[in-house]
């Protein structure tokens, strides 16, 4: 429900979520693409690093001065030069394959280092492939709407300089918008709801945070009196806790936040004792206004009393003509051809059509519809076998569905403050002036203002007075005067359907301070008070165009990922200086220093006389300057060359002697402090 331009980027404070964990980064989709990118790469990074500690742990947990077998030393040297998780697994099985028939327990030795490096490649592979989950501050993602002083405040086309009285382009301009919201209702209502429960999904943008669940409970006493509730079916459905904060998206601290409940129960009325028929002369009243419909005093109507109309003079609540005869649909001759205007139909049950070619829309009523199978829905109910063979007719010419609604504004005190409201549409009602409720600031004030507001501007049949039959579900199965059967639950179908609407409707009635609807017009608000003034910045929605990060999740990822690199970087000299200085055993850092790659080679190349080497750092050097060799250090072939071979014998005394020195010192070094010098038999 919410476009580029309307969208604040940047840092915002999600309150739902609190003001630590709530603290969000949003910024457009293809941005937060890229973030998502780079915090995977990182991550394999990170993966990579952390590999590097364990093997260098893992090196030093398994070193020995005592003399080992060829499996250990290999396993170390894989330890100090293999880098990567799938390498050394690698190598690993390898050594396994080359030492099982040669060493007891080969499978045991190498699972010491594969299964640490199998969890870790996991570990990784995972965060790098659910980082965006952890930094994602909501799935789908919720935004913030920015400010705006002139598109902001309660929808009211009286708010024009012109004297009070509403323009035709700003009542279009409103009726736009309501349609418009009722058109995405409708599609809403049957895409983004599972019966009662919300559908968990990003692709249900909702004029708010998060759709309203409810629940339709059966089993329970009609409210209509013992005559019309005998025999009747009734269901009772509840929204329970409507949040401020959570569905509506008004974002404030939780102290500050207020809800609705909204409870409808509704029933099928028996209404034999007061269904009539006969010409309109005898169900309207004599007074000086029949001549306004005197034309049509001739017509047979079938009328239900359940109170006088409010529109017309006539006793009856409702009537509708029999356009066609709903007994042996035979056509009424005395119709012709003007409009039938009748009206006051809070809960008609009928089947959009255009009168006979006409652009006039009216209803063929629901008792013409012929079904090739009976209905036993009690709305619906279709069980007298019609004139045309195998198909069925409605039982009665009307049937009446009858709701009650209770809507209540409650502050989330302990216990719960609540007040009843009263549909008012069209006029300014917020909270009732005699109600006295704790408000804690003007913060909850100006929204338990608002949410009063949208209870009571909205009805969850609005849509049936706006769209007529359309509003049904029914009507999509029905044809000019015939319709495929319905399901005995069709009316708690048709309930369900028309309740959800309902809900979206009353999210958006809310969300219509601060926000836009799409396709509708340039929509006149009145000015916000001061109290409320601070909602036109405060409205949160959900957006697919963009995409939120947790500024908490970043910060762990980024931070505990930058500890590993460091830590990476920092263990193996700081582990080596602090056994210098505290006077440790140093036969693990000279296993490591002589199992990394340069003194391998040094080793490697010694060992063949090539050369006299020196240093003990990390990286061996050769004494002389200008020393040149062929590799393998100084063989082709295995063979030594000939024409060095006076060099070679030279070079090959004085390497001699230069470990015969350097082998004193370290026995001598050993013998000072008590150790068993590498190579001594036990």
């Amino acid at each position: 429900m919410a476009s580029p331009g309307t969208v604040h980027t940047g840092l915002w404070t999600n309150w739902e979520a609190g003001p630590v964990i709530g603290r969000t980064l949003t910024v457009d989709y293809q941005t937060g693409a890229y973030i998502v990118a780079a915090l995977a790469i990182f991550v394999r990074i990170v993966g990579a690093r952390m590999w590097d500690v364990i093997r260098f742990i893992l090196f030093r947990l398994s070193s020995s001065p005592q003399p080992e077998d060829g499996l250990y030393h290999q396993q170390q040297a894989a330890l100090r030069n293999v880098e990567g998780n799938s390498q050394i697994l690698i190598v690993l099985l390898d050594l396994w394959l080359a030492w099982r028939k040669k060493i007891d327990l080969a499978i045991r030795r190498t699972s010491r280092i594969s299964i640490p490096a199998i969890i870790n490649y996991i570990a990784f592979a995972a965060a790098g492939i659910f980082v965006s989950r952890v930094t994602n501050a909501r799935p789908g993602s919720e935004v913030l709407l920015t400010r705006s002083n002139t598109g902001c405040g309660y929808m009211d086309f009286f708010a024009a300089k012109d004297l009070g009285t509403p323009s035709m382009a700003q009542r279009l301009h409103m009726f736009s918008a309501y349609r418009s919201i009722e058109s995405q209702a409708y599609a809403l209502s049957e895409q983004c709801y599972s019966g009662s429960e919300p559908i968990p999904s990003t692709a249900c943008p909702v004029f708010g945070r998060n759709l309203v669940p409810w629940k339709l409970i059966t089993g329970v006493d009609c409210p209509f009196g013992a005559e019309l509730c005998d025999g009747a079916d009734t269901v009772k459905l509840t929204s329970g806790r409507i949040d401020s904060l959570h569905h509506m998206g008004i974002n404030s601290e939780p102290e500050h936040t207020a809800y609705l409940e909204i409870e409808s129960t509704c029933s099928i009325l028996n209404i034999t004792s007061r269904l009539k028929e006969g010409t309109l002369s005898s169900i309207r009243s004599s007074t000086a206004d029949a001549k306004n419909i005197g034309y049509m005093n001739d017509w047979y109507f079938s009328s239900i009393d359940l109170g006088p109309s409010t529109l017309i003079p006539m006793n009856s609540t409702y009537a509708i003509p029999q356009f066609v005869n709903w007994k042996d649909g035979s056509a009424n001759t005395t119709l012709g051809s003007e409009q039938i205007s009748l009206v006051d139909f809070d809960s008609t049950v009928g089947a959009s059509s255009t009168l006979w070619g006409t652009d006039v829309r009216s209803f063929t009523p629901i008792p013409a519809l012929n079904h090739p199978d009976s209905v036993h829905s009690p709305w619906f109910a279709a069980t007298q076998p019609a004139p045309v063979e195998g198909m069925y007719l409605p039982n009665s010419p009307l049937s009446v569905l009858a709701c009650t609604t209770t809507r209540l504004l409650c502050l989330p005190t302990s216990p719960p403050t609540c007040i009843p409201l009263f549909p008012d549409p069209g006029r300014t009602p917020s909270i009732p002036a005699n109600a006295s409720l704790p408000f804690s600031s003007p913060l909850q004030r100006s929204i338990a203002t608002r949410l009063a507001r949208a209870a009571t501007d909205t009805d969850i049949f609005d849509s049936v007075r706006n769209r007529g039959a359309d509003a049904l579900l029914a009507c999509r199965l029905s044809r000019v005067q015939s319709s495929i059967g319905l399901s005995a639950d069709q009316w708690i179908k048709e309930l369900s359907h028309l309740f959800s609407v309902g809900m979206i409707q009353l999210q958006a009635a809310s969300y219509l301070f601060a926000g836009d609807v799409a396709g509708a017009g340039s929509i006149t608000r009145a000015k916000p008070a001061l109290e409320q003034e601070w909602m036109c910045g405060a409205q949160v929605v959900s957006s697919e165009a963009f995409s939120g990060f947790s500024v908490l999740g970043l910060g762990i990822v980024l931070g505990v990922g930058g500890l590993v690199v460091l830590l990476s970087l920092v263990v193996e000299g700081g582990t080596h200086w602090v056994e210098r200085k505290v006077g440790a055993a140093l036969y693990r850092q000279e296993e490591w220093r002589d199992l990394g790659v340069w003194w391998l080679m040094r080793g490697a190349c010694e060992g063949r006389v090539t050369g006299v080497w020196e240093g003990k750092g990390e990286v061996p050097t050769t004494r002389e300057r200008a020393e040149r060799w062929v590799m393998p250090c100084g063989y082709v072939d295995g063979e030594e060359r000939r024409d060095d071979k006076s060099r070679v014998e030279a070079k090959r005394a004085s390497a001699m002697e230069q470990r015969v020195d350097e082998g004193r010192e370290q026995e001598r070094l050993y013998a000072q402090r008590g150790w068993i010098a590498p190579g001594t038999a036990r």
